[in-house]
């Protein structure tokens, strides 16, 4: 049985629980972060103590910590080299550090369930609100891509974010609130398609699929897989939302320019320095590279990769683990972020930004979930 919390604990969880929602709820990225530094991140620097410490370095953080220092020299052999991008570098990765802290210090005291809920609820209000403004008051066609009023702001940002807080949606339900939950999911879902992700909607189709199967749910697997062509039908015999099934895509021009650039320092990367590495296809200049992998092989070369890969692989082994006890949410979410990685993004380490829904509470779940069965929604 779990303490009962003080009163600072008290305001520290809701505080953690509210800048959690306000992802999906304010557009102002000086406030949100604010938010965190002053009442997440300061009252947690304050309380945690020795014990804390000692329980957050689970192995696979051990092995993190690995790779971050790496990532941090890398910044050295930059040819842009500089003591004030090296600093700005070295505080994004310390604040994302210190959020997987968090994270893991709130899972380790139960909170699991509350804060998926505040995600789920917050990303309920957001979508909702969102779909209001663009589609009722703002007019826009329907065939136009959606975003979110929040911090995503861009069709992909906000689909990933939708189809982060989706996956986890799916294994946590409250008493009495069921049918609160499935109507968010069918809200995160309509979210999702009409950004027209398709990296987001193939991700979430995997890892959907992936827990019908293991959990056994054979009934949901084959009425979604009825579903996944049903859609695919009406978009082939509409028209509408054609460009779901478009293969039309400047990722395979990105990939090879950025393998073109790699080819002279492929042991050790360009340098974690800058961040953005720019790519010229045809007139149009691009300063991402739409995969997180093909990114960090970038910055860091193979040796980096590498001990990225090994952390990821300690990630699966951990939650390959927690599903023989039929705690399937870290392995399922793992699942999501890979795919999601593999086709876009490319920044992980950041100020309070999206990439930290995105992939560091995932990695959090994987790191510090128990080995406790929750039933699912």
């Amino acid at each position: 049985m779990l303490p009962r919390l003080s009163l600072p604990e008290h305001l520290f969880k809701f505080s953690l629980l509210a800048f959690l929602g306000l992802f999906f709820l304010i557009e102002n990225d000086a406030l949100h972060r604010l938010i965190f530094y002053l009442l997440v991140l300061l009252p947690f620097i304050l309380r945690i103590e020795r014990e804390d410490i000692r329980l957050l370095f689970k192995p696979e953080f051990k092995i993190l910590l690995f790779f971050l220092v790496f990532y941090a020299l890398s910044g050295f052999w930059s040819s842009v080299f500089s003591i004030d991008l090296q600093l700005q570098l070295l505080k994004k990765m310390i604040l994302t550090l210190l959020f997987l802290c968090v994270i893991g210090y709130a899972l380790l005291r139960g909170w699991q369930q509350q804060m998926i809920l505040a995600l789920v609820y917050g990303a309920t209000i957001g979508i909702i609100i969102s779909l209001v403004q663009r589609y009722m008051l703002e007019q826009h066609d329907w065939q136009l891509r959606f975003y979110d009023i929040g911090r995503g702001g861009h069709p992909i940002k906000t689909a990933a974010m939708l189809g982060s807080v989706l996956i986890m949606s799916v294994f946590y339900h409250t008493a009495g609130y069921s049918l609160l939950i499935r109507f968010s999911q069918l809200v995160l879902l309509c979210g999702i398609f009409l950004t027209q992700s398709r990296s987001v909607l193939l991700a979430v189709s995997i890892a959907l699929l992936v827990y019908f199967w293991l959990s056994r749910q054979y009934r949901l697997l084959t009425a979604m897989l009825l579903l996944i062509l049903m859609v695919t039908g009406y978009i082939i015999l509409s028209g509408d939302f054609g460009r779901l099934l478009s293969l039309d895509s400047l990722r395979y021009e990105i990939w090879l320019a950025a393998w073109h650039k790699l080819q002279p320092v492929w042991l050790t990367g360009m340098g974690a320095i800058p961040e953005k590495i720019t790519f010229q296809i045809g007139d149009v200049m691009y300063d991402h590279v739409h995969s997180i992998y093909l990114h960090i092989l970038l910055q860091t070369g193979l040796t980096g990769l590498i001990l990225w890969i090994i952390f990821h692989l300690s990630l699966f082994y951990r939650s390959l683990q927690l599903s023989r006890q039929q705690v399937f949410i870290p392995l399922i979410i793992l699942i999501y972020t890979t795919v999601i990685g593999l086709f876009d993004f490319s920044s992980l380490f950041n100020s309070p930004d999206i990439e930290w829904l995105i992939f560091w509470i995932p990695f959090g779940l994987v790191i510090f979930s128990c080995k406790k069965t929750v039933k699912p929604a």
